[in-house]
């Protein structure tokens, strides 16, 4: 009789394996799927919270930014800059008003404020006009003390932009 070491098998006879370990069995596979929709069904609400407010902070900072550049632009150039948001189309427009202008003119085209996040929304339209000296004015013509624009996101608090006469801004959740 040959030993089994001598044809260069190991290990376990071919008696002592059992067809039960080589694979999963419908109760594993349930349970791990189970697992799997639990955590799933966990995560799927966080994820959706924090794309909202990824997407009303997007926004804030694109508006704020728009501001402080525009209100740039106005001390540097030395010349009458305006931004105008349009709440329905959620865009805004900057205008330049150079020395012997009689209006102001488009510089660009109109932005989103924030390309991923149409949801967001503006409380009305607004337009801010900026001086050479920093000043900045509300749509009525009257210096800022403070201009609001409130930007909201369905499910989130609203931010509240508070613009100073001179252009300090201010987020408020």
């Amino acid at each position: 009789m040959m030993r089994r070491e001598s044809l260069g098998h190991c290990g376990p006879g071919p008696r002592s394996s059992r067809a039960g370990n080589s694979g999963y069995s419908l109760v594993e596979m349930v349970v791990t799927i189970a697992i799997i929709m639990v955590m799933a069904g966990i995560s799927i609400p966080l994820i959706t919270n924090v794309t909202a407010a990824y997407r009303l902070r997007s926004a804030v900072a694109a508006v704020t930014g728009t501001i402080q550049s525009t209100r740039y632009q106005a001390i540097y150039q030395g010349y009458w800059y305006q931004v105008v948001f349009d709440a329905t189309a959620k865009t805004y427009q900057v205008q330049s008003k150079p020395p012997g202008a009689t209006a102001y003119s488009n510089v660009g085209n109109a932005v989103l404020w924030s390309e991923s996040s149409q949801a967001t929304t503006l409380n009305a339209n607004t337009t801010l006009t900026f001086g050479p000296g920093g000043k900045v004015l509300s749509s009525a013509g009257a210096q800022c003390n403070p201009c609001q624009l409130t930007l909201t996101y369905p499910g989130k608090p609203a931010e509240v932009i508070s613009v100073s006469g001179y252009g300090n801004i201010n987020v408020n959740p």
